[in-house]
């Protein structure tokens, strides 16, 4: 027998033409009184959501700990509209945790208001992080927790935001990005040691043509669908229908021969995802990563990834920088000049 869903106690009177007052209790007895500038007929349709916002805003320490504040922000992203990806929201608070117990604050007991005494007398304790060797990523990253959207949502619930007027106002150095190297010789090396794939290991080689020849990240790879690929006015693509990094659904061109060596591996025993393995396709993955390492003598900190930079310094060489921002995907083609400027225009060949 279904349970009848339980009624919700309460009122919402018309205040004008444009406006009413909800009044509700919750299951503790605490009564609630809310004045909305919306009509009573576009109240009721999210009723739910509103209270649910009031008991949070009424429980909601004005100077939460620096752990309550992280844990705000990384529940509000289980709200697609938010947009921020829970595991964005939990490297920001990593980062900001690394900052803070640098300067002395602790992540579990430290109060916002306590962020006021990091430029309390010039001690500027922000700067000493960056002259001291700190990361400009992880400063950066860490500012992220008090960004735009983020801070409405603080105010949304009470919380005193001007605590966060020094962090917000202090400018980390740049980060300083290394233009991507790479050489004819160890393009050609990778080919020709991944061309006995197919017969040596299949799943190795999806990774391969996934990475290689579609330039995927690493958590994209492990995402990628059969039934993302697809043909359109003879070109070949794949579709993220997901929020990448660039949070929102991407499509990617991709090349003739290896769209058609990805469908090869599309029959009815491996349907769904294209990396599948005997094991976990993440275990899978870390294997490939090992033979990366092993057996193609790839001594970067990132294999994997660094398969995806060489698809951008190809594509750059030979398309222009526009055409990598594209296929990488990236959010500016800023970001894709940084790594592959250098590569594009060193060749003369003037005559005089």
């Amino acid at each position: 027998m279904t349970a009848k869903p339980q009624r919700l106690n309460y009122a919402i009177e018309p205040k004008g033409p444009n406006g009413c007052v909800l009044t509700f209790e919750d299951a503790s007895g605490d009564k609630y009184r809310e004045i909305m500038a919306m009509s009573a007929e576009a109240a009721r349709f999210q009723v739910k959501e509103t209270m649910a916002w009031l008991i949070q805003r009424a429980n909601t320490d004005r100077h939460p700990t620096m752990a309550q504040l992280g844990a705000i922000l990384i529940d509000a992203t289980q709200d697609e509209d938010f947009g921020m990806l829970e595991h964005t929201a939990r490297t920001y608070c990593n980062c900001l945790r690394k900052v803070l117990e640098s300067c002395g604050l602790d992540w579990e007991g430290s109060k916002i208001e306590d962020l006021r005494a990091l430029d309390v007398r010039g001690r500027n304790w922000l700067q000493r992080f960056d002259d001291q060797g700190g990361c400009p990523h992880v400063l950066r990253q860490a500012r992220a927790v008090f960004s735009k959207r983020a801070v409405k949502l603080y105010e949304s619930l009470g919380i005193d935001c001007n605590c966060f007027t020094y962090f917000l106002s202090y400018r980390p150095k740049a980060a300083e990005i290394k233009p991507f190297e790479t050489s004819t010789a160890e393009v050609d090396a990778i080919m020709e040691r991944c061309a006995a794939l197919p017969d040596e290991n299949p799943e190795f080689h999806k990774i391969y043509l996934l990475a290689m020849g579609c330039g995927l990240r690493s958590s994209e790879i492990l995402k990628a669908c059969f039934w993302h690929l697809y043909e359109f006015d003879g070109g070949h693509y794949i579709r993220f229908p997901y929020k990448t990094k660039a949070g929102k659904a991407q499509t990617a061109g991709i090349p003739p021969r290896v769209f058609e060596l990805l469908k090869g591996y599309d029959t009815d025993d491996q349907p769904g995802y294209i990396i599948q393995g005997a094991n976990r396709p993440k275990l899978v993955q870390r294997e490939f990563i090992g033979w990366l390492r092993d057996e193609v003598g790839i001594k970067d900190r990132k294999p994997l990834h660094r398969l995806r930079k060489i698809v951008g310094a190809r594509m750059a060489t030979k398309h222009g920088i526009y055409a990598a921002c594209k296929t990488l995907r990236h959010s500016s083609v800023t970001t894709t000049e940084k790594y592959y400027a250098d590569l594009i225009g060193q060749k003369n060949d003037l005559e005089i």
